[in-house]
């Protein structure tokens, strides 16, 4: 079994124009935002027991949200995220 196994794993988050008041965060809380940014789409990835990679890409492309997701400090979107163990 693969110690990290990222099984068609996708994460959006809402997209807003730079800062917001107050009033305009808690109506975005209670309303679905209209448009999402997709930091990840539909990602599959097995990593091995004892394996070393390396997050590699420009600004945007998804390399924090990965590591997020891998040690759960947020959950997929869809998807699904597997991590055998504890990470470092």
């Amino acid at each position: 079994m693969p110690a990290i196994r990222f099984t068609s794993v996708s994460k959006l988050y809402p997209h807003h124009n730079g800062r917001m008041l107050l009033r305009d965060r808690i109506l975005h809380q209670i309303r679905k935002p209209k448009k999402m940014f997709a930091a990840l789409q539909d990602v599959n990835l097995e990593i091995e027991r004892g394996e070393g990679i390396a997050l590699v890409g420009h600004n945007g492309a998804g390399k924090s949200t990965m590591l997020s997701l891998t040690a759960g400090l947020t959950n997929a979107t869809t998807g699904l995220v597997e991590v055998a163990g504890s990470v470092a």
